[in-house]
């Protein structure tokens, strides 16, 4: 009984978690929608970049 509850609040944490994941997900690429509509099609594609991990972010990107 208490192992089907905490499987069942682990199971709701983890669907939490990928809908937060998700947002995410499509917030970054609204953003660079949106940086393209601006005219900025370099900003889209290292915003891009930084999302599926192709470039480095934060203290190691490039300048």
């Amino acid at each position: 009984m208490m192992t089907s509850v905490f499987s069942e609040a682990f199971r709701r944490q983890q669907a939490q978690e990928e809908m937060r994941y998700r947002s995410i997900m499509a917030t970054q690429i609204r953003n660079a929608i949106m940086e393209i509509e601006d005219g900025d099609p370099d900003a889209a594609i290292q915003r891009l970049q930084m999302l599926i991990g192709e470039s480095p972010v934060g203290d190691e990107a490039q300048p």
